[in-house]
């Protein structure tokens, strides 16, 4: 909390308070109501990811929960440290009250490393894109590094099953001692769950990809609204690349860390410290009010759901 009051102030003392409200107050409305609306299908998206892996690991929960958890962990990363605590929430959620927790956590992992793939992807496009950040050379290879990583580890969570759990996984198991029953087990159940084939991983992989690229192209338009015009291929590098630098858990909601990533990359392309902070602000500030609405309303109705399921079940004598 101290970190990111602390980076968030040290970013705004820099900038010309009267300029962030007027750049704020004159925004193009046009452009935020389409940001706004992708917001809706992106969220459907963002859960269907994971509803589609869940399927293919034989675990079928409704739509219309995984939606609900899936925005309540997304609403989470704005108030805890680290886009991963947002995972760790919704797994939390989902699997409250629920049996088969290894096989959650394992849905869970494959549907973020799908999203982690679909940020080096993007992030190493900035070597195609025509401005200054085709001349990170370190990130394009961390981006390849990264790449290269997690496609191996994915398809291993996808189709590595077996009957018997393997020596090493048991020597590892038994470095926690106080957890080694509760580790062993669901080790076990993890291996003996349905494969999910090589084309529903590609899948899977495109699913990540297109979700991000919703989430660029809803970012742009908020950055178009604020008068900054960038090349789309730049700003498809400059997107991923302050959303990997999220992922850390450094500070609440990223506050700070992003508004500082901003300003760094968009420099390069002569946008003013006062206009990157008020994007950057404002795209935060539209995604918590969303998210909040629609996780309240989401729960909302899913408690009367219950409620009415509840009441119209029969009284036995």
């Amino acid at each position: 909390m101290g970190l990111s009051l602390f980076l968030l102030g040290f970013v705004l003392y820099f900038i010309d308070l009267r300029m962030f409200w007027k750049t704020i107050r004159t925004a193009d409305t046009g452009f935020l109501l389409i940001a706004i609306l992708l917001f809706f299908p992106v969220q459907l998206l963002a859960a269907y990811r994971w509803y589609f892996v869940l399927g293919r690991l034989n675990k079928f929960i409704p739509f219309r929960s995984i939606l609900c958890h899936s925005m309540l962990g997304q609403l989470s990363t704005f108030f805890l440290p680290g886009q991963i605590s947002g995972d760790v929430v919704r797994f939390l959620a989902v699997g409250h009250g629920q049996a088969g927790k290894a096989t959650l956590a394992l849905s869970v992992i494959v549907d973020k490393i799908a999203l982690l793939f679909a940020l080096a992807t993007f992030a190493l496009a900035g070597t195609l894109a025509p401005g200054p950040v085709s001349q990170f050379i370190t990130i394009h290879i961390a981006a390849v590094g990264t790449i290269t990583l997690l496609l191996p580890i994915l398809f291993c969570l996808c189709q590595y099953r077996s009957e018997q759990i393997p020596n090493w996984l048991i020597q590892t198991a038994d470095r926690v001692p106080h957890l080694r029953s509760y580790v062993l087990v669901n080790l076990e159940e993890c291996l003996t769950l349905p494969r999910i084939s090589v084309q529903s991983s590609f899948v899977v992989l495109v699913l990540g990809l297109l979700l991000l690229f919703f989430y660029t192209v809803g970012a742009y338009f908020i950055a178009r609204s604020m008068q900054i015009v960038i090349n789309p291929i730049d700003w498809v590098a400059i997107n991923a690349i302050v959303s990997l630098a999220q992922i850390l858990p450094l500070t609440l909601g990223g506050l700070g860390v992003r508004e500082g990533a901003f300003s760094v990359l968009l420099a390069l392309y002569a946008i003013p410290l006062t206009q990157a902070v008020a994007f950057s602000l404002t795209g935060f500030v539209l995604a918590v009010v969303l998210t909040a609405c629609c996780w309240v309303v989401l729960n909302t109705l899913r408690h009367m759901k219950n409620v009415a399921r509840g009441n119209n079940e029969p009284v036995h004598q």
